[in-house]
């Protein structure tokens, strides 16, 4: 987590669009991926930046890191690699 919060802040100082921060669930495309930690967002409340969450989020498990201050979602496996449902049905899970 003090990794993260130390790259935040040099990302910041290159006036960066937003940060992005994961991999919070587990993910089939980068299974090893080191999972981050929900308490990130206590650390980060200051940055004025965009949060961008990142790793396993599908519809049922993005709510909560919405709540918790992400302002956008990185779901392209749930749409693009989900053998249960077709691209626009799985988008429309969101709406």
């Amino acid at each position: 987590c003090h990794n993260s919060i130390r790259l935040a802040e040099r990302a910041i100082k290159y006036n960066v669009n937003y940060l992005a921060f994961g991999s919070f669930y587990k993910s089939k495309l980068k299974p090893k991926a080191k999972k981050a930690d929900t308490k990130i967002f206590k650390k980060i409340k200051s940055i004025k930046q965009p949060i961008v969450v990142i790793g396993g989020i599908n519809n049922f498990n993005y709510k909560r890191l919405i709540r918790l201050g992400a302002k956008y979602i990185a779901i392209s496996s749930f749409i693009w690699d989900n053998p249960k449902l077709k691209p626009e049905v799985a988008i429309r899970k969101f709406i």
